[in-house]
């Protein structure tokens, strides 16, 4: 899927951790249409590196976001508008993370 000059691949919950996707995505050739995916439990946990804009990933049907970003340093982007209502767990979501309380998304559970 191309938009505004932009390749997008569409990943499930098994793609979103294919290597190939993920360096290409890394390396910025690729964006992530995260519309299927339920789990990203774990995704950056521990990256010391990432912190790449996600903020426009849709997150509407994810219900497991457990240790996200646990770790993950450096990571500090705006995470507020992203759709969490279906979210059911993210226990340490952001524990010893770059992110401030005021980029996290609103967890309703």
């Amino acid at each position: 899927m191309v938009q505004e000059d932009e390749l997008f691949v569409v990943v499930n919950d098994a793609l979103i951790r294919n290597s190939d996707y993920w360096q290409n995505f890394l390396d910025g050739n690729i964006q992530l249409c995260t519309t299927h995916v339920t789990d990203m439990s774990d995704l950056f946990a521990k990256d010391q590196y990432f912190n790449h804009d996600i903020s426009r990933w849709d997150t509407s049907r994810v219900t497991n976001m457990d240790r996200m970003f646990s770790d993950a340093k450096r990571f500090d982007q705006d995470l507020t508008h992203w759709g969490v209502k279906r979210v059911s767990r993210h226990t340490d979501f952001a524990k010893d993370s770059g992110l401030s309380k005021d980029s996290l998304p609103a967890f309703t559970q």
